[in-house]
């Protein structure tokens, strides 16, 4: 927090009072002592959040990085160190796997420390931290964030991830991001991994060709919009099925 908070000093003291970068660790300093005041008003419950490590953006990559967008979701929520907070300024980076807020000055963009968030909702997405026993990978526990997409008697998980991929061009390298995400389903208390169309139907066992006619008469197709085929499925196996 007090390498934050001094950072936080000098934009305050450039913009609402002068004050030599000399001067900066001089307790003394009135207007440090105006910053303190100020980031103290302005934080006020949310100071927890703010301790994590300075974030940039970043150059030279093609693509995004970020779930849904680069802009900060301002109606954003997170749970962190049990503490519920409503309305903080949040996007998620799927390649490092981190959540960035924003100081209340736009200058500064910052990490949470993740280990500390239990659950965040953005962009109409509810993502929690938890780990997964996977039937189907030899009982393998699958650990970190998972965006909830369905949550029935029957739920479908989506790990969301990107990586970076290399390309040699003529002239130079081009570097640029691309999604990986690893999708799950929870049947009857027992969760599979599921990769596709036809992986996922044949989770249902019997009952996929009626999940599959359905899905027809709703004139849906899989591959059009998988997560939205996903939801629609499951929905109909909790109400016709389960």
């Amino acid at each position: 927090m007090t390498k934050l908070f001094y950072r936080f000093s000098l934009i305050f003291c450039f913009f609402y009072g002068p004050v030599a970068l000399a001067q900066i660790n001089v307790p003394q300093d009135p207007s440090l002592l105006r910053a303190n005041q100020f980031f103290n008003a302005t934080i006020g419950d949310q100071a927890r959040l703010y301790n994590g490590r300075e974030y940039n953006f970043y150059f030279g990559l093609e693509g995004m990085a970020y779930f849904q967008s680069r802009l900060f979701d301002e109606k954003a929520q997170v749970v962190f160190d049990g503490v519920y907070y409503e309305r903080i300024p949040l996007i998620f980076d799927l390649f490092k796997q981190k959540l960035i807020t924003l100081l209340p000055s736009p200058i500064i963009k910052m990490e949470l420390a993740m280990e500390r968030v239990k659950s965040f909702t953005l962009y109409q997405h509810a993502f929690i931290h938890t780990e997964l026993t996977v039937i189907n990978r030899d009982n393998e526990k699958v650990t970190g964030f998972f965006d909830q997409i369905y949550l029935g008697k029957t739920k479908i998980f989506v790990k969301r991830t990107k990586r970076v991929h290399e390309t040699v061009g003529t002239q130079a390298m081009k570097k640029y991001f691309t999604d990986k995400n690893f999708f799950f389903l929870q049947l009857k208390d027992k969760i599979y991994e599921f990769n596709g169309e036809s992986n996922f139907f044949a989770l249902f066992g019997e009952r996929k060709n009626d999940l599959k006619k359905y899905l027809k008469q709703q004139k849906v197709k899989f591959r059009d919009d998988p997560e939205q085929a996903m939801v629609m499925v499951a929905a109909y196996y909790d109400k016709s099925f389960s």
